[in-house]
């Protein structure tokens, strides 16, 4: 209670100062005034131009000289001092970037007010006034970069210690070792985070590959990425993405433009040989904008519209049976067929569903006879456009409005199938709205409110989800029409039938709304900013995981003979509406202490509230007491953590006195608010979460429970013609018990926001006029993050025992050792009608620390670069809230190994080269420019894993073997990591003296007396081996010891810009992506149980389910052509 009082003083004492929150595109212009020997001028007056828009803010100096102008719109600005007795300065064509502090200094000289010096001036190349690291591309250079897929995204990758994963995707950018979902986007200081992904709204994908929207090239102003940032910034630990949206100003300009892509101009595919069509590619992407006056120097308009329709192919290789006699039933549906018929064990159903299996020669692949190329189409129409209205009321007023919205079908290999009909759909529609409002009742004082408001639409399905699964001769017991569909059969070794059993997905839709109310208060040389944000979140939310049902099978041979391992299926109506309120509160002082040193300090306060659902369809997992439902035996899921105090500290110190040579240090927390999907939609676990513990089930004593809803595990299929093959599915009432135990999902009642700790240390050197050189060390620590532990795991002993101790594998079921079923392990406090129970916890941490060096230039003889290096080494148990179990619940240790983003060396460029006029030869030679992007990378981590996770006896898909010397010895390639099968002299050679031998008790003469037998072998290179665990174990090997490739991307343009008249001009333009056709390879295989590890399957942008559009395809050629006026 003394807690609650003072956080709630704290709320009072905030909100009667101004309930703000700074997150926003804006940004300070401040400095000091002077005359000619450095003494400082108090009440000077300093008038503060917006160019484009004419206009004008006025300010005083204070009496150390010094002034702050805050709340400005990014752009090109004049700065004017005088001040009585000394001539009058201004300086101009200063270019004010977006979210950034700009530092003008004047030296004013004696004489008369009235004589103007007007000098054109360069923004200072280097920061004097803060620790954040940072850095900002404007328009132009955004517009004249060839960046892939004309998505803003793509430019996260030119900043050190931020990357992305290479095709891009859903989740796919990361920051100075914090997890993907930790990077908080900004639009003109609107929110732009989804509130149940915990990703952007605008370019957010459409099923996971492709954006399914786009926020146009042309309507960005500018954009600006920040880390280590100010106490102004919560929510996220991530990267600050601050996009900031053109205005229109007092002269009417506009674009139209088009840009093109087809097969004809392009390289093949790696995966796309040339005996095979070449892989389809018809990408158009067109659009215009006008801005403008509505009424001159007061009222300002800007719009575009961007269109993109396309058809992209998918070059893969997928393992899929021979479908020819190869003499081997396990990889050949002939061989399989004639070996059941002569025992007469085919199964009916099963012989029917052979003929959904491709024709396979068996002759793709030399390595593999079971890889064969396919190549099915994505296709999208997207339509996007944004409105953006300003309105200068008075100097001291002025009020802001804009209006996004994108909307887009598509379809998507986000899964890989065999058959098109069993691709992804996705149909979207993504809105953000924002509105803001700046009072300046002092020319120290601003205040600014802004409302957001953000929505995303979203349904995917498969695109056979209106086709009844008896269409396909399959009697599955499905009737709801939400779920219909081709069920998904896993057979061990091949790719699946039918589509992915992930969908329906319905986010319809998800909402964020945003208060927030800023106030800058400049006082001396101290320059406050207090406030805060209130935010609420909701989805209404679908998701039918396994609602066509999922059926497993251990090979071929056992699928044409009907012996299934296990089946799920979806019980239940999963629609829930579930919200979620967060606010936050921040002081902050920048304190000039001397006109060289600063320092920033300041604290905020961040809290989310526990998740609500509008009928109480919540439930949570207490291990002491059992299940509880929120409105029966609990008030609420979990317990709100109101500890989140996150102070920063940061200084910038001018060594010199000449702005040219700046030491800067920072540090401090930030907490990570969760997003909904993290306690509700929990992709990689065996349940969702806490809308699917099934409360109100048969079996399950849970007084006043109605929650019925659950994935079923279930062990006696009907596996027929006739069926069902699920039995009846209950749609009301089901049963958790001992035969059929259902799976959950709970979180630590007492669970905590994770929080980021990170510190820099930086210097930067200006080397020339326009040229200035950083090094930086950057660290990071996250604390008490996200994980998944399953505290009911199986074990095999207990599981082994339980059956009679025949044979290791055969005779187990998964279930008998199981903590809260075995009476022996939980005594009289058991749960029998458990399987799997997930428990969201804080045992996650992370560790990284990083070189980082940007060399940057700006407009030198036509020259503008950035060039940035990165040596990192990032260390966690995993880098997303979206987590697998650990493999040894018990032993977080085995999960902890490099990061999934840790990349050792990484190197990018964004170069332009503009040519200069030429009085005789400029039609010819002129207006030209030449535009790359490089970036080279080392590989990232994998984890090698073992599917079957049969040798722990867990069965969580998960396990991994042991490791018998140096894992860099082990390498990717074609042929992967030599399989040495058990048995052969090489093996009793090279995996024996490693093997785990017989245990005691095992009798030799079953099928599995060992895990060897079970793998069937081992795999060795160069020195160093990989065993399967004992039966009961785990193996040595820790997460991501296994290396990938490198990762080398060109990409060019040119352009050429003609004049057509005095107001009109054409550019026309060709853009190369992977210019030199490298080849970048992803989708290693990784599953141990296979026996093809290490080979790569897709190139990048097609792993991604982002091909041609997303990084790391072949080379690409995108032609153009854009009027501006």
């Amino acid at each position: 209670m003394k807690r609650l009082k003072s956080v709630l003083l704290i709320a009072i004492v905030i909100l009667c100062s101004g309930f703000a929150a700074a997150q926003g595109y804006l940004s300070t212009i401040n400095g000091t005034v002077a005359d000619k020997s450095g003494a400082v001028i108090p009440n000077a007056k300093v008038t503060v131009t917006n160019i484009a828009k004419g206009l004008s803010h006025t300010y005083t100096t204070s009496q150390t000289g010094t002034y702050t102008a805050p709340s400005l719109e990014p752009g090109d600005y004049t700065v004017t001092a005088e001040a009585q007795g000394f001539g009058t300065l201004s300086k101009e064509s200063l270019h004010l970037e977006v979210a950034h502090d700009l530092r003008i200094d004047f030296q004013l000289l004696p004489g008369v007010a009235k004589e103007t010096v007007a000098v054109e001036e360069v923004a200072p190349l280097i920061n004097t006034s803060n620790a954040v690291l940072e850095s900002t591309f404007t328009n132009e250079q955004i517009n004249q970069l060839p960046l892939q897929g004309r998505d803003f995204q793509n430019l996260v990758v030119l900043n050190p210690g931020v990357q992305r994963r290479p095709g891009g995707g859903f989740l796919s950018i990361s920051s100075n070792g914090n997890r993907v979902e930790d990077n908080n986007f900004i639009v003109d200081g609107i929110d732009d985070n989804d509130a149940y992904y915990g990703t952007t709204v605008i370019n957010a994908e459409g099923v996971e590959g492709t954006p399914a929207t786009h926020l146009p090239i042309d309507a960005i102003q500018e954009f600006n990425v920040q880390s280590s940032p100010e106490a102004e910034y919560g929510w996220k630990p991530g990267a600050i993405v601050n996009i900031g949206i053109k205005s229109g100003t007092n002269a009417l300009h506009g674009t139209a433009y088009y840009f093109h892509r087809n097969s004809a101009l392009d390289a093949r595919n790696y995966f796309n040989p040339g005996d095979q069509p070449v892989s389809a590619l018809r990408l158009h992407q067109f659009g215009g904008s006008i801005g403008g006056p509505i009424k001159k120097d007061k009222l300002f308009f800007f719009a575009n519209y961007e269109g993109v329709r396309d058809v992209v192919g998918n070059p893969l290789e997928l393992n899929t049976p021979v479908t020819v006699p190869y003499g081997d039933p396990s990889i050949s549906i002939p061989d399989a067929v004639a070996a059941c018929t002569a025992d007469g064990s085919c199964n009916d159903l099963s012989s029917s569903l052979l003929k959904y299996f491709p024709t396979n020669p068996g002759t793709a692949n030399p390595a593999d006879p079971t890889l064969q190329t396919f190549d099915f189409n994505n296709t999208n129409r997207e339509d996007n456009g944004i409105v953006k209205v300003d309105y200068q009321i008075n100097e001291h007023n002025n009020a802001s409005f804009r209006y996004f919205i994108g909307d887009s079908l598509q379809v998507e290999e986000a899964h890989n199938v065999l058959q098109p009909q069993w691709l992804d759909q996705a149909q979207t529609r993504a809105q953000v709205i924002g509105a803001s409002y700046n009072w300046m009742p002092k020319n120290n004082v601003v205040t600014q409110w802004r409302f957001g408001f953000n929505r995303f639409s979203q349904q995917i399905f498969t695109v056979d989800h209106t086709v009844n699964p008896t269409e396909y001769g399959i009697n599955s017991g499905v009737t709801d029409p939400l779920d219909f569909g081709f069920p998904e059969i896993a057979i061990s070794g091949f790719n699946r039938l039918g589509g992915s059993s992930n969908w329906p997905l319905f986010t319809t839709p998800n909402l964020t709304y945003q208060i927030t109310e800023n106030t800058t208060w400049s006082h001396g040389n101290h320059s406050f900013k207090f406030g805060g944000e209130f935010r609420t979140g909701s989805t209404d939310n679908l998701r039918d995981l396994d609602g066509k049902g999922y059926v497993a099978f251990r090979g071929l041979e056992r699928f044409t003979t009907g012996d299934y391992r296990y089946g799920y299926i979806k019980a239940g109506d999963t629609h829930r509406v579930v919200s979620q309120k967060s606010f936050g509160f921040y002081v902050q002082d920048d304190w000039r202490i001397k006109p060289r040193f600063t320092v920033t300090g300041g604290l905020r306060y961040d809290v989310s509230l526990p998740i609500t659902e509008q009928n109480d369809l919540l439930a949570n997992f207490d291990p002491a007491v059992g299940i509880q439902q929120v409105g029966k035996q609990i008030d609420k899921p979990y317990n709100t953590d109101w500890n989140n105090f996150a102070p920063r500290i940061g200084f910038a110190w001018d060594l010199f006195g000449t702005g040219k040579t700046v030491l800067r240090a920072g540090s401090g927390i930030i907490y990570e608010i969760p997003h909904i999907s993290l306690f509700v939609s929990q992709n990689s676990a065996s349940a969702l979460g806490l809308a699917n513990i099934p409360s109100g089930a048969n079996g399950i004593s849970v007084p006043g429970g109605n929650i019925t809803t659950a994935d079923l595990k279930v062990s006696d299929l009907n596996w027929s013609s006739a069926g069902p093959i699920f039995g009846d599915i209950p749609s009301t009432k089901l049963t958790c018990d001992s035969d059929t135990p259902c799976s959950i999902l709970g979180v630590d009642k007492n669970i905590k926001t994770p929080y980021s700790l990170s510190w820099n240390l930086n210097l930067e050197q200006q080397l020339t006029r326009n040229m200035a050189l950083q090094v930086a060390y950057v660290g990071n620590h996250g604390v008490k993050l996200y994980s998944i532990r399953n505290i009911n795991q199986n074990q095999w002993y207990y599981d082994w025992v339980a059956n009679g101790m025949g044979d290791p594998y055969e005779d187990t079921d998964g279930y008998s050792g199981r903590p809260f079923a075995n009476p022996t392990l939980c005594g009289t406090h058991c749960f029998p009608y458990l399987a799997e129970v997930e428990m969201l916890q804080n045992k996650d941490s992370s560790i990284y620390h990083s070189l980082q060096v940007t060399l940057r230039q700006h407009s030198y003889k036509g020259i503008d670069f950035v060039a940035g290096y990165t040596w990192a080494h990032a260390i966690d148990q995993y880098g997303s809230n979206r987590s697998y179990d650990w493999e040894d619940p018990n032993n977080g240790l085995l999960e902890r190994g490099d990061a999934s983003s840790d990349i050792r060396n990484r190197f990018t460029l964004a170069f332009t080269y503009q040519t200069p006029k030429l009085p005789r030869y400029d039609k010819a030679f002129g207006g030209w420019t030449f535009n790359t992007i490089l970036n080279f990378e080392g590989g990232r981590p994998i984890d090698l894993y073992d599917g079957d996770s049969a040798f722990s006896g867990a069965y969580t898909g998960n396990d991994r073997w042991s490791i018998y010397g140096d894992p860099s010895n082990l390498k990717w390639g074609f042929n992967g990591l030599p399989f040495i099968p058990v048995g052969t002299p090489q093996w009793a050679k090279t995996c024996g003296p490693y093997a785990p031998g017989l245990l005691p008790g095992i009798d030799p003469g079953t099928d599995y007396p060992t895990t060897s037998d079970y793998a069937g072998g081992c795999y060795a290179e160069n020195g160093t081996v990989l065993v399967p665990a004992q039966w009961g174990q785990f193996g040595n090997m820790h997460r991501n010891m296994f290396r990938g490739p490198g990762y080398s991307d060109v990409d060019m343009s040119l352009a050429k810009t003609f004049k057509l008249t005095e107001r009109f001009s054409l550019q026309v333009r060709g853009e190369f992506f992977n210019i030199l056709n490298h080849p970048n390879f992803a989708g290693l295989g990784a599953n141990l149980e296979t026996g093809a590890v290490g080979i790569p399957a897709y190139t990048p942008d097609v792993a991604e389910s982002n091909p041609v559009v997303g990084s790391g395809g072949s080379r690409h050629i995108q032609v153009g052509a854009k009027i501006v006026f």
